[in-house]
Order: C-alpha cells, then structure tokens, then sequence
C-alpha cells in the first residue's frame, strides 16, 4: 500500500481480511471494551430500579420476598423439607433459589442478546451483547449473595473458611451462564420463536434442580439411588450448581461431592470454550 503521506504507519490499525474474526483477535478485542461494558451494566442495573422509592434496596428486598413466597408455600403449608433429615428447609431454599436465579437469569436473558440485531450492522465483538447480560446479572448476585449467607447465618450456620470457595464457584456459573448465551443466541436471532420457550425449559430446571424438592432423597430411595443421583449429577448442572453451592454454605452433602465438581467444571469450561468458538466462527460466515 502506498504512503499517503498521512504521517503514519502504512499498516497501523490494518490487519488481513477475517483475522479480526480470529478467536484470539476477537477476544483482545472483547477485553479491549471492558471499561465500557461494566460501566453499562451498572448503569443499566441502576436505571432498573431508578423509578423506584426504594431504588437498589430491591436488590435485596427481591430475594427476600421471592424466598419468603416459597418458604410460606412449600415449607409451612406443604412441608416440602420434611424428607431432609437434620436439615434446615429455609437454608436449603435460600441457598438452592439464589444459586438458580443467577444462572436461569444470566441464561435467559444473554441467550436473547441478538434478537432483532441484524447480522454484520455493526463493526464491534457482538458476543459483548450476551456478556452485558451476564455482567448484569452477576452484578445483582454480588449483593443476593451477601443475602443469602446473612439468612444462613441467621439460620444458625457459622461462617467457616471454605465460605471463599463460593468465589471460583460464582466464576464457574458466569462461565456457564454466558457460554450458554453464546450457543443459544446466534440460533435464537434465526429462530426468534425458540426464546419464549426457554423459560418453560427453565421451570422444569427449577423444579428438577433439588431446590424445593429434594431430588437426592427421591433418588437415593430408589434401586441403585447412589449410581442415579451420580449420574442425575453429571447430566443436570442446574442441579450439580445447587449442590455444590449448598455444601459451600451448610455442609450439605447428599451428592459425593467429587461428582458434583466434575460436573461444574466440565459444564462450565466446555460451554463456554464451545460457546465462543461456536459464536465466533458463526459471527465470521
């Protein structure tokens, strides 16, 4: 290429046609815009509630009623934890329903990050649009989180060390929940109709996941319930999340709990690097 005199380099900012596309590129791209994309979840976050006399009090009153409905449903009225020996039925809950509000919500809402985004509008890494989502997200868990460890406490739980593990545990769900928008919304923008779906997919995690109902104790009582709950384990990760983040908190371990981390991890590190590759090989056809 010819200098034009222009007073720079002949290939300053010029790279080979689809190389932006590359995975590596691509993502120093995405890392490039980090500044920006927190400033708008929080901005967007805030904005959510701005209308509100309480404001950002919601982040907490939120989880506090949404658990207090269903304690009052399925802990008084139908005695849903009577099946969890030695076992506080609101430590249980709080802990389960927190854990899933995260991952369905950073899940949902990331994998209808492209609806109605035509494809090729805009130069910029569209996989920042399923991460502000996630970024959303996470940002109202850091406040649920400190929620739902002060209602364990108050529960009689005291705080212990491996509390901290709830760290990489919470960067394995962002993980999770934002690979999973990066496989579900490049097919979701082709097939609209696929989203409103989801969230009935959603309801049947929440009630499958060993929340309300403890699933382990059902399949612990059937034939070979050990070899069941290890492989209900391996194949549901809602459930394997719940699990692991309820041993963090109170030492609940109906699940070897080997089991369980293998299944969060594999889940976690295979969706994602799946999602990524998938999403940017789909964002360069």
């Amino acid at each position: 290429m010819a200098n034009l005199g222009l007073g720079v380099n002949e290939t300053e900012g010029l790279f080979e046609p689809g190389i932006a596309r590359a995975p590596g590129p691509y993502l120093k791209r995405m890392w490039d815009l980090r500044h920006f994309m927190m400033t708008e979840a929080r901005g967007k976050l805030a904005s959510g509630h701005s209308e509100l006399l309480l404001g950002r009090g919601w982040l907490v009153l939120e989880p506090l009623l949404y658990v207090s409905v269903y304690f009052v449903l399925f802990g008084l009225a139908l005695r849903t934890g009577r099946d969890l020996e030695n076992i506080d039925f609101l430590s249980y809950l709080v802990v389960g329903k927190i854990t899933f509000q995260f991952l369905s919500r950073g899940v949902l809402n990331s994998a209808g990050a492209l609806r109605g985004s035509p494809k090729g509008a805009l130069d910029f890494p569209r996989a920042t649009l399923p991460l502000g989502y996630v970024l959303r997200s996470a940002l109202a868990y850091r406040v649920e989180v400190f929620v739902m460890f002060a209602m364990v406490m108050l529960r009689g739980a005291t705080p212990i060390a491996h509390w901290l593990f709830a760290v990489p545990l919470f960067l394995l769900m962002f993980a999770f929940a934002f690979g999973s928008g990066l496989c579900l919304s490049p097919v979701i923008r082709r097939f609209p109709d696929i989203h409103p779906a989801m969230s009935h997919v959603m309801r049947l995690a929440f009630y499958s996941s060993g929340i309300i109902f403890p699933v382990e104790v059902i399949l612990l009582d059937a034939d070979n319930g050990l070899s069941w709950l290890r492989l209900y384990t391996l194949v549901n990760p809602f459930f394997a999340f719940v699990k692991v983040q309820q041993a963090i908190a109170f030492d609940y371990e109906p699940v070897p709990l080997e089991y369980a981390l293998l299944s969060v991890v594999t889940w976690s590190i295979g969706t994602f690097v799946f999602g990524f590759l998938w999403f940017v090989r789909d964002e360069s056809a």
